[in-house]
């Protein structure tokens, strides 16, 4: 965690890296933990892996919604934890069976709490019958608090949060932490909306490592677009200041 002692803002800001190095030599990543085998179900089907920064672990996906999704988790700063094909989680179907699904991910967050995340195309909602499955998974959950089922579909994975999930996921792989303190200070003194690319001078880093570190700012939420869009050298940005804080504490 890195404060910046002049504004007051505190924000992780650690820049995980592809592969895990000890004593400077790479270490390949782990296999995945995924409970369910990624399988080929048609030519159709689109099946890869992402490393995840968190632990170096192998992440499988199969199709192109789980892999936006993956980013989207990856690069999210509440997360700590991510694990594809979870489960199986038990629940009883209209006749009383008992069933089990699997989840395409499970989430946790910096909060302690824990989510369960169905990803379906919105084409596809009605006839997979996911939200009755995930209503009966919801009854045989323990009755504590912090653990939520989700189901998320391409109208909240949309393509613009992807790309730039992606961009933040190579921006916190391979953006240089002296830049990223440099482009925080930058952004810490402008008011109002400017161009990336205007930041990007004014911190005296418009170059390809400048963008990434810029990148990095905006996936910690130091920056927003100001249009629903891809972050590009020419987007419209501003700064994103923290709220009071709560209880005396920041």
């Amino acid at each position: 965690m890195t404060t910046n002692s002049k504004s007051g803002w505190s924000r992780e800001s650690s820049i995980p890296t592809r592969m895990e190095e000890t004593a400077g030599v790479r270490v390949p990543p782990r296999r995945s933990l995924a409970q369910r085998n990624i399988t080929l179900r048609s030519r159709g089907s689109f099946r890869g892996t992402i490393i995840n920064p968190l632990n170096n672990r192998e992440v499988h996906y199969e199709s192109v919604l789980e892999r936006d999704a993956a980013y989207i988790l990856l690069t999210d700063p509440r997360v700590v934890a991510l694990r594809e094909q979870a489960g199986p989680v038990k629940f009883r179907d209209e006749n009383g069976t008992e069933r089990s699904h699997f989840f395409d991910f499970s989430v946790n967050l910096k909060d302690g709490s824990t989510h369960l995340i169905a990803v379906k195309y919105e084409r596809d909602v009605a006839k997979s019958g996911i939200t009755d499955i995930l209503s009966k998974v919801r009854q045989r959950l323990p009755r504590r608090a912090g653990q939520f089922v989700h189901l998320r579909t391409d109208r909240h994975i949309t393509r613009v949060r992807a790309a730039n999930a992606r961009l933040v996921f190579a921006a916190n792989r391979d953006a240089d932490p002296a830049d990223v303190a440099i482009i925080v200070d930058a952004i810490r003194t402008f008011h109002g909306t400017m161009s990336a690319e205007a930041l990007l001078m004014t911190a005296g880093l418009n170059t390809p490592k400048g963008f990434l570190a810029l990148a990095h700012a905006f996936g910690l939420g130091l920056v927003k677009c100001t249009e629903d869009l891809p972050l590009t050298h020419s987007s419209r940005i501003r700064a994103v200041r923290p709220g009071p804080a709560v209880g005396g504490r920041q």
